[in-house]
């Protein structure tokens, strides 16, 4: 009977240890694989904001388009006395981010405003079309345009950003820059529609 208590206790101590230790072994397995959850779970987040994110940019491409490509059906480039009358009438309900379009000849030196037709005529519109025709016409590659092909030029100047559009209409390099995208510190937005002809 005095082997008994000794081997108890023998055991006890045997067998605590080994307790104690696949505890403490399930406890370091459970928290590194809470960390991996957590970890996926921010990564699950984040790819799914992105993916959002990316719709959400699409959808402002391709309505920055579909305005642009209503500016074009609506524009008759070879019209300069009543320039885009026809886009003015409906210009805040189908183009409401475009604010003006300006038709250059690219065949001058000084690239001439030839024509315009703004939804905000005034000082901030000369304003930007001086800003247009002498610090951002050179940054927009009118020599590599394709006739009828629409680009985008991003451009900042004097802490504003720009989204300006153009296409070229025919040989005569004679261009139509306008849709310039202005963004403002609290999102204000004003456009300018341009084409390249």
């Amino acid at each position: 009977m005095a082997d008994r208590p000794r081997r108890e206790r023998l055991l006890t101590f045997l067998l605590l240890p080994v307790i104690v230790l696949a505890v403490l072994v399930l406890a370091g397995v459970m928290f590194r694989s809470s960390f991996q959850l957590e970890k996926l779970r921010e990564q699950s987040v984040i790819e799914a904001t992105l993916l959002l994110a990316n719709e959400k940019a699409d959808r402002l491409d391709k309505r920055i388009i579909e305005q642009d490509n209503v500016v074009r059906s609506m524009i008759d480039v070879h019209e300069r006395e009543g320039f885009g009358a026809k886009w003015l009438e409906s210009a805040a309900l189908q183009t409401p981010t475009v604010r003006a379009v300006l038709l250059l000849d690219l065949s001058s030196p000084q690239r001439d405003v030839v024509a315009v037709a703004s939804r905000a005529p005034g000082p901030e519109h000369e304003r930007f079309t001086h800003l247009l025709v002498h610090a951002m016409l050179g940054e927009m590659k009118l020599e590599r345009v394709p006739v009828g092909e629409l680009r985008h030029i991003h451009k900042s100047v004097r802490g504003q950003a720009y989204l300006l559009s153009q296409w070229q209409a025919d040989a005569r390099r004679q261009a139509l820059p306008g849709r310039g995208v202005a963004r403002r510190t609290a999102h204000r937005s004003r456009r300018i529609s341009s084409v390249v002809l």
